[in-house]
């Protein structure tokens, strides 16, 4: 506007000069402007870059987490169905295993039912074998083929129980049996079933009691079951129940109900055993080779109470010992076929002992020349077998398990000892077990008769000592040469024995240049430390450098002597000698043989001489 006021006034100096301050004005607002716009322009780029970071970085954060929950996801899925996988392994192996612990409890009542079973066969087959061969090789006397036929009676009648009881089970469990219904007195009857087992728990030296709450209860039952029944409990109460035991039998009535209580003294049922006493055929931690059964017997009685309407359950007492409780209504919905009493005649049979614990059977002469045989056997008939094979060749001396017969060795000494395997108190393998390990009984042989034939059986009775091993039914003259060539053998080995101690130089001879450096050598360290109470087989073994083993098997391959057995027939033969030629006390003698108890010394002494030392320095 100046400049064009001084152009109209014709100052175009002054004119010109406004006009180019008004266009320096116009350049610096449009720079101005141009630096705002291009500010406000870098702005908005900034702010779209800006955006378009926070854009891509929340699509890559979006896509993080998707990726994240993707694999959390398929993480999730691993995780589980590896959980499932495992899952299902874990509940395969365990039906695995229970599949399998099944197979082997199967496997093992199976293999165990049949051990017994061949057991329980064996044992009445040898007898009736053996007698029958007997009868026919023997013209004996009327009394004698009485008893023997007696014998074969009785067994083929446990045999044929044994028979008829599998069979009835199994007809029982079917209900095919078409059962005989009584009115009657229960009372009696089972009192009269009881009496017949009385002379049995009193061989077995166990006190049998019978007690009801009333003198007469009228019942409604099967004679043939409840006999059954009552037998099966006490057999199995008398067989587990320890000598000065109790058992009792009890009646009472319980809110229409009859109750019978067949209690025992003995040792119970293991807890583990309990749910399963009425599984057929299973054999308990009691079913060791003490006793032996069929698994039979308790189901067979939970069959029969089932077909009579009643019930049986077993329990241990607190005061140790078992009891059966027997349930059974008094009033039946059946129809009677007896109202008479006809069963009284099979309740009051007798039963027959079949274990002489109290009865020692002896058979020929007590003559000194004659080697004594100890019978180990439980069963009265298979002991009395053995006896009349060997009583016409032997003193027999008999005992009913391996603790009477230990005793009995002790005191008797004899030359062979006959076992079986199977019987209370103490098994065949004990007793070989431990006559083996006495210092007084090591020497005798031990000839094992069994049922038991398995090959395990057979190599576990070695190891424990046994020198011949023989399945039942046995053959008789298989088990005389047995016998025969044993003792042979032990009086042959003994008299080389003996002769080897004393000098014997042919005997000597006999020996190979080592062996004879061997016994020398033997001898030698044994009488260095003969005085030694405490030098026994360990310090031999270390003096002689070997093995306690290979030193047995050395001694007894020239000896026929465990290494104890050797030391223990040198310190004999020196304590002879010295009661020979000394005039020293007995108890001196006994101090320099190594033993420091003189009773002990004076026991062995009379093992070995049949005389005491006293009585051999008179001689």
């Amino acid at each position: 506007m100046m400049a064009q006021y001084e152009e109209q006034g014709g100052n175009h100096k002054a004119a010109l000069a406004y006009y180019k301050q008004s266009v320096a004005y116009n350049d610096s607002v449009y720079n101005a402007d141009n630096q705002q716009q291009l500010r406000d322009s870098y702005v908005d780029y900034e702010r779209g870059k800006s955006l378009r970071q926070v854009e891509t970085i929340r699509t890559a954060y979006e896509a993080e987490v998707r990726a994240k929950r993707t694999v959390m996801a398929m993480a999730i899925t691993v995780v589980v169905s590896a959980l499932v996988i495992i899952a299902l392994l874990w509940y395969i192996l365990r039906t695995r295993r229970a599949s399998i612990r099944m197979l082997q409890r199967i496997e093992r009542m199976r293999t165990t039912f049949f051990t017994n079973i061949t057991h329980e066969f064996r044992t009445p087959l040898t007898v009736i074998l053996g007698l029958s061969e007997q009868l026919q090789l023997k013209d004996g006397n009327d009394t004698e083929q009485y008893q023997y036929l007696e014998s074969i009676q009785r067994q083929g009648k446990s045999l044929l129980d044994l028979v008829n009881q599998l069979l009835d089970i199994t007809r029982l469990a079917a209900g095919a049996v078409d059962a005989q219904w009584s009115q009657g007195n229960i009372v009696t009857y089972i009192q009269r079933t009881v009496a017949g087992y009385a002379d049995y728990a009193r061989m077995r030296k166990v006190n049998l009691t019978f007690h009801s709450d009333k003198a007469q209860i009228q019942l409604c039952f099967v004679p043939e079951y409840i006999d059954k029944i009552v037998r099966n409990l006490l057999s199995n109460a008398i067989k587990f129940t320890p000598g000065e035991g109790h058992i009792a039998v009890m009646l009472a009535t319980e809110g229409g109900h009859l109750v019978i209580r067949v209690t025992d003294t003995g040792r119970g049922f293991p807890e583990e055993d309990l749910p399963h006493v009425f599984e057929l055929f299973y054999q308990g931690a009691n079913n060791s080779t003490e006793f032996t059964g069929t698994g039979v017997g308790l189901p067979f009685v939970q069959q029969m109470m089932r077909q009579m309407n009643g019930t049986v359950t077993v329990s241990n007492r607190h005061e140790g010992g078992a009891e059966v409780t027997l349930t059974l209504p008094l009033r039946q919905s059946v129809e009677i076929t007896r109202q008479s009493t006809p069963w009284e005649e099979t309740a009051a049979q007798k039963v027959t002992p079949t274990n002489p614990a109290e009865e020692e059977i002896v058979s020929g002469t007590s003559e000194k020349e004659r080697s004594m045989v100890l019978v180990v056997e439980d069963n009265a008939d298979i002991t009395q077998y053995i006896t009349i094979l060997l009583g016409t060749h032997y003193e027999v001396r008999t005992a009913a398990n391996g603790y009477e017969a230990l005793l009995a060795a002790e005191e008797q000494h004899p030359d062979l000892i006959i076992t079986d395997l199977m019987m209370p108190e103490m098994d065949g393998y004990e007793l070989c077990n431990r006559v083996r390990n006495s210092e007084l009984l090591c020497h005798i042989p031990i000839v094992v008769v069994t049922a038991r034939g398995e090959e395990d059986d057979r190599i576990r009775a070695i190891e424990d000592g046994a020198d011949a091993y023989l399945r039942k039914p046995f053959n008789a003259e298989e088990l005389l040469v047995r016998v025969e060539k044993l003792i042979e053998q032990r009086k042959m080995l003994q008299e080389r024995f003996t002769q080897m101690l004393q000098g014997n130089t042919e005997k000597a001879a006999s020996l190979s240049g080592d062996d004879r450096k061997f016994i020398t050598r033997l001898n030698g360290i044994i009488q260095d430390n003969m005085g030694d109470p405490g030098f026994g087989v360990e310090v031999l073994a270390e003096k002689m450098h070997a093995s306690t083993s290979k030193l047995y098997r050395r001694i007894r391959t020239l000896t026929g002597y465990s290494t104890q057995s050797y030391i223990l027939h040198l310190r004999m033969e020196r304590a002879k000698e010295l009661l020979a030629t000394t005039n020293h006390t007995v108890s001196d003698i006994a101090m320099r043989c190594g033993f420091d108890d003189t009773s002990y010394f004076t026991r062995v002494f009379r093992n070995f001489y049949s005389c005491t030392p006293s009585q051999m320095r008179k001689r």
